[in-house]
């Protein structure tokens, strides 16, 4: 949870954290052939919530960038389905 008054520089500092997690547990998940799924929850729902959009997910997947798809949100799982 990020707080709602956090500074510019707190909320990097969230998102290099989050970042270098997500790309540890990727690789980790990798080794097993396991994907990593993440979900934003609009700020309304889930105040402070960290990822409040799709379109951060899609950039955190983007920069992570590992070959298992960490971060592939649930609107991603979703449209995936037959």
């Amino acid at each position: 949870m990020v707080r709602p008054d956090a500074t510019p520089a707190e909320r990097a500092m969230h998102r290099d954290t989050y970042l270098t997690n997500l790309a540890w547990a990727a690789e980790r998940a990798a080794a097993a052939g396991v994907d990593i799924l993440i979900e934003p929850i609009n700020g309304r729902d889930m105040p402070g919530y960290f990822l409040s959009a799709q379109a951060e997910a899609h950039a955190v997947v983007q920069e992570v960038g590992a070959s298992n798809r960490p971060g592939r949100s649930s609107a991603d799982r979703r449209r995936a389905r037959p």
